[in-house]
């Protein structure tokens, strides 16, 4: 089976280039980051659909695209999934 690599259809340089003579800012040089710990908490909705879904990609991975599927193991991506942990951000306090 041939591989699907995923190949970019654009050239970043072009889109840099247009993005300069159009006079338009990247959004981080635009945008102020401040942290705000107390608008943090954790999202177990997310963390148990990721456990939920993660073994079914896994599955369709190894059958559908066996190279992207080994790459991902020796990022060790699977240990990362399990020990992430997942946040949702509250209104405003």
């Amino acid at each position: 089976m041939p591989s699907t690599a995923y190949t970019p259809c654009f050239n970043p340089t072009d889109i840099e280039t247009a993005l300069q003579a159009c006079e338009i800012k990247k959004l981080s040089e635009i945008v102020s980051t401040e942290p705000a710990p107390n608008m943090l908490m954790p999202c177990p909705t997310i963390q148990e659909y990721f456990h939920n879904v993660v073994p079914h990609i896994q599955k369709f991975l190894l059958a559908r695209f066996d190279d992207v599927h080994q790459e991902l193991q020796q990022m060790n991506t699977k240990e990362m999934l399990r020990d992430a942990t997942f946040y949702q951000v509250l209104g405003r306090v």
